[in-house]
């Protein structure tokens, strides 16, 4: 039996107007481009994510662009979360010439630089949240992803060889992916497509019928 999972096949955004220039020609300069995807947190009520775990993840960013000069990271905030990192991070950041940082309040409504036009020119993914739906557009497109779960119980991601990671793991699983032979990628996306359909077309549509059967099953 399969597990249907995830938001897989996006349309791209209408409003896009793909990749700005600049981003483009540090993309094209790169050997190894890196998206690296936060999250929105909510700050005056109850949210699985904190400030102190998003800081905590960019430290680890950090710590990895200043090691792998001939790897590009393209920071993507979602939803205002870039106002929750701390002075001393940002600056950090800004001092890497191989980080570009992306804010954002809406992200529909930025002109350039949505996710849906990055992760096409990406190498891999590093999400900050094991539950977004971002992993599974990179997956389905066949890119590397590590999903980030810092406090959380694992979830059925953890069977998979360095995919979903504490913060601590998170390197490791980056030199993992990074070097992983083109023959060891192809078994493991064809081993989690089996149980999850990741690169089968109209995947979204496929969710809902499962859980309109599952809900009707339930009544």
């Amino acid at each position: 039996k399969k597990t249907i999972v995830g938001d897989i096949r996006n349309q791209k955004i209408k409003n896009s107007r793909g990749v700005s220039k600049d981003l483009q020609n540090m993309i094209h300069d790169s050997v190894h481009t890196v998206l690296v995807a936060t999250n929105r947190l909510h700050i005056d009520k109850y949210f699985p994510l904190t400030k102190e775990q998003l800081n905590q993840f960019l430290d680890v960013i950090i710590e990895l662009a200043v090691c792998n000069k001939d790897s590009f990271f393209i920071v993507k905030t979602k939803k205002g979360e870039y106002k929750s990192i701390s002075p001393r991070i940002t600056q950090e950041l800004l001092s890497l010439s191989n980080v570009y940082t992306i804010h954002s309040d809406i992200p529909s409504l930025l002109e350039y630089n949505h996710f849906e036009d990055l992760i096409q020119l990406s190498d891999m993914l590093i999400s900050m949240f094991f539950c977004s739906t971002v992993i599974w557009q990179a997956l389905s497109i066949k890119i590397p992803v590590i999903a980030c779960n810092s406090i959380f119980e694992h979830s059925f991601l953890r069977k998979y060889k360095n995919l979903e990671v504490r913060h601590d793991e998170m390197k490791k699983a980056f030199y993992y992916w990074k070097n992983i032979s083109k023959s060891d990628f192809e078994r493991f996306i064809s081993e989690i497509d089996s149980e999850t359909n990741v690169l089968k077309p109209n995947s979204l549509n496929l969710i809902i019928d499962n859980i309109s059967n599952l809900t009707t099953e339930s009544q």
